[in-house]
């Protein structure tokens, strides 16, 4: 049986009369970070509980009338204990949501991640691009780190360091990260700078929505979300194939490859969608083709 807490400011309806009627309740711990309130009210009070994460992330609930002028039944008004068994039912159920799936000890940005590029995998989807730029970007700085204790700041840090960091280039496996220097135009810099930040951003807000959505981080999302990605920064290429150069790029091609490229320089479509082309999805008389699953997982077609 769980131990019952005294509060000789709530345990018994004559005390709470003495009360000051206040917005704010009258707070009684039951345990680390679980605690009962007493709004008290003009006419009538009411409990209240609050549930607190490590992280500071803090959940509310009203749990009923209390029994300020109508004999306690458990439903309609509740003593001092029903409505400390009553928290405890809150409290347990919030501990098996926050929980859900959670590992026991730290779940950190590191663990976070890894559970995303799964997912992906198993959805999929193209995952290798991400583990790629989370080692490379995500992990060195904030793998390490708790979930639970990431805060706007540190994220805020962590992308300004981007920012300010070089560009890497290829390099084979295992070997130390190079670098190359942007070109003279530093404006210019700057923006394909902010735009790559966006990018890992994008990524790891992605991997924490997952795990807070599946339970295993308690606290708020509005830690990542009011991190707001740089604006302006997208540019669209200016440059295109002249009929010549794509004529040079087709004679260059080995047979099997040359058609693929053929289609792609007359459809526009990605990679994934020319490879998943069937003859039924060519309509000659309107001259079109139909793209049944896109990189949005959107159906469109295709004018000829």
């Amino acid at each position: 049986m769980a131990r019952r807490i005294r509060d000789h400011r709530l345990d018994s309806r004559s005390a709470r009369d003495c009360l000051v009627p206040n917005p704010e309740p009258y707070w009684a711990r039951m345990s680390h970070g679980c605690y009962l309130g007493y709004r008290k009210g003009k006419r009538v009070g009411r409990w209240v509980a609050r549930w607190r994460s490590r992280a500071g992330r803090q959940i509310h609930t009203t749990l009923g009338t209390a029994d300020d002028t109508f004999d306690a039944d458990g439903l309609t008004a509740l003593s001092f204990d029903q409505a400390q068994a009553k928290a405890r039912e809150w409290f347990q159920d919030i501990a098996a949501r926050t929980k859900l799936g959670r590992p026991k000890g730290p779940y950190t940005v590191a663990q976070c991640m890894a559970d995303y590029i799964a997912w992906l995998s198993d959805a999929k989807k193209s995952a290798r691009h991400v583990e790629i730029y989370a080692n490379a970007y995500i992990l060195p700085e904030l793998g390490h780190l708790d979930t639970e204790d990431l805060t706007t700041d540190c994220l805020e840090a962590w992308r300004a360091k981007i920012r300010r960091s070089k560009p890497r280039t290829r390099t084979v496996t295992g070997r130390a990260p190079a670098y190359r220097t942007e070109g003279p135009d530093q404006e210019e810099a700057d923006r394909k700078a902010r735009r790559r930040s966006n990018g890992y951003l994008v990524y790891l807000r992605a991997a924490l929505n997952r795990a807070w959505k599946a339970g295993r981080i308690a606290k708020s999302r509005d830690v990542w979300m009011r991190v707001e990605a740089y604006k302006e920064v997208d540019r669209p290429r200016s440059n295109y194939l002249t009929e010549e150069h794509s004529c040079r790029l087709v004679n260059t091609c080995e047979p099997g490859l040359r058609e693929l490229v053929q289609l792609a320089l007359l459809t526009g479509a990605r990679y994934g969608e020319l490879c998943a082309f069937d003859v039924r999805d060519f309509d000659a008389r309107n001259g079109t083709l139909y793209v049944r699953r896109s990189k949005n997982n959107r159906s469109r077609h295709i004018v000829l």
